[in-house]
């Protein structure tokens, strides 16, 4: 206790020494600055005044943000041959891989290059500070180029450089926002630069994003099946014109019914020749059964009954013909079958009139029925005849017809097929091009997950320098400064060991 108590007390002096000895040290420090308050307020006033009007002349550096809204607002289903395209899925949640994917999309190369070209900072001279300030580097950078034999930086390489240097972008805390800030001597210039870099951004995060070159397939394919549809339909038209038909299966069905009609008619007529021919066969029987003809006279004389049963019916077929140009085309068989009776009964006629008989005879009316009956019905059989061969060439000229026809028919279907086929896919590649192009429009107009939030905008106040803070340093540089000139004039004046000598704390002794 009692060596606790001695040590207590011999530093309760010591301290006390001390802190006497650190007050006498400034009140010798503030009298050495109170004798000398004239060099210490004009060194003060001076270097606040050249700080301040440095801090004025200096080139301010203006700001401009804008910000962009990262987010999964649509997402399109695939694009294939077939099969029904899935519906848009609209999601939320941005993962930080996505977020550093727009990051690197902001600050790539092409969208930098871009704005460069659009703003055309790469053509742009620098202003006089800036030359003063990195002229001197660059010169260095030119000189190693040349001494290395590297090629030398471009003025685009240097704007591209300080490009990227004056931008920024950084994520928003805690959320999907992405700000974009650029830094420039001129707000207004620090604006248009920002908004050419957001326009230049967005419209390259689409070309990543979009599918322009499914767009590009679906259009060069129905290009492709359009020029060889058309070249198939000019096949099928010309075969319509070749041959004549407009409709094959219509001229087809209407070529087979005339035919089908042709030898119905023939088969007919072929029945009625038959029955004539039982009919000649009938008479001849009846003639040869007996004598029907008595002779009366010896004369020379026609036979005028004959003749004139024959006139009479040559009248009646022209009555006949008459009725049936009524009611029938000239080209009836009917009216054919008629002329050549008329053309039998003529001959008939000419051949009675110049006949010349040694006897005359009387015969018996039946006889002479029958006998006329049977010339009449060979001449209805010879124009049957003659009918029937006609109808034959038609059946056979209409058969060659319908092959003819059949054959077109044929060329026709596998054209009409490769047409259909082409035109289902140029449809199908004409409606998926329609679709791509729907959603590369959509990805113009910013349905992506991207979206500008905040316009650029540039800050009335300079970002450097600061008023407040180059105001500290000007008083705080003008108090360091005067404070080291008063201190090296009191150095100058008494000497260094006694300056130390009155501003340090003497040692402390164990002496009360």
């Amino acid at each position: 206790m009692t060596d606790d108590h001695e040590r207590n007390d011999v530093r309760a002096p010591e301290t006390e020494s001390s802190v006497a000895e650190l007050a006498e040290a400034f009140r010798g420090a503030w009298r050495a600055l109170v004798r000398r308050r004239r060099d210490f307020f004009t060194v003060f006033v001076t270097v606040a005044v050249v700080v301040e009007v440095a801090a004025f002349l200096w080139p301010a550096t203006y700001v401009a943000r804008a910000a962009v809204l990262i987010q999964k607002t649509r997402q399109a289903g695939n694009l294939d041959a077939s099969g029904d395209r899935r519906p848009t899925v609209v999601s939320a949640g941005v993962t930080e891989a996505e977020v550093n994917s727009e990051i690197a999309i902001f600050t790539s190369r092409s969208v930098l290059d871009q704005t460069l070209e659009a703003t055309g900072l790469d053509k742009a001279s620098p202003s006089i500070w800036t030359v003063l300030l990195f002229g001197p580097l660059w010169l260095y950078e030119d000189i190693y180029a040349w001494y290395h034999g590297v090629p030398a930086p471009t003025r685009a390489d240097r704007a591209l450089r300080s490009l990227e240097r004056s931008l920024m972008v950084e994520p928003m805390k805690e959320s999907n926002v992405l700000v974009v800030s650029y830094e420039s001597g001129n707000p207004t210039f620090s604006q248009k630069v920002l908004e050419v870099l957001v326009k230049k951004y967005l419209e390259h995060h689409t070309e990543v994003h979009s599918r322009a070159e499914v767009e590009a397939f679906f259009e060069s394919q129905a290009g492709t099946l359009g020029a060889e549809l058309a070249k198939q339909e000019d096949q099928l038209q010309d075969l319509k014109r070749k041959t004549g038909i407009a409709d094959f299966f219509a001229e087809r069905t209407v070529q087979q019914q005339i035919v089908a009609s042709l030898r119905e008619e023939r088969d007919r007529m072929q029945r009625t020749v038959a029955e004539l021919d039982s009919r000649i066969g009938a008479y001849q029987a009846f003639l040869k059964r007996g004598s029907w003809q008595m002779p009366t006279t010896t004369v020379e004389a026609r036979n005028d009954y004959a003749l004139q049963a024959l006139i009479q019916e040559k009248l009646r077929l022209e009555l006949e013909r008459i009725r049936l140009l009524e009611r029938y085309q000239p080209d009836s068989p009917l009216l054919e079958e008629n002329r050549l009776k008329l053309d039998a009964a003529v001959a008939a006629i000419e051949t009675q009139r110049t006949g010349v008989f040694q006897k005359q005879f009387t015969l018996s009316p039946a006889s002479v029925s029958a006998s006329q009956d049977m010339e009449r019905t060979r001449a209805e059989r010879d124009g049957y005849i003659e009918r029937i061969k006609k109808l034959d060439g038609q059946i056979e000229t209409g058969t060659r017809r319908l092959a003819e026809i059949d054959e077109q028919l044929l060329e026709a279907k596998r054209i009409e097929r490769l047409v259909s086929t082409s035109e289902t896919q140029y449809l199908l590649y004409l409606r998926r091009g329609a679709e791509a192009r729907i959603d590369a429009a959509l990805d113009r107009s910013h349905f992506t997950n991207a979206a500008v939030v905040q316009d650029a905008a540039a800050e009335p106040r300079p970002i450097r320098p600061k008023k407040l803070i180059m105001l500290i340093l000007s008083i705080a540089g003008g108090l360091v400064a005067g404070i080291a000139v008063v201190v090296g004039m009191e150095l100058k004046e008494s000497g260094l060991q006694a300056f130390l000598g009155s501003v340090t704390p003497r040692p402390v002794t164990g002496e009360r």
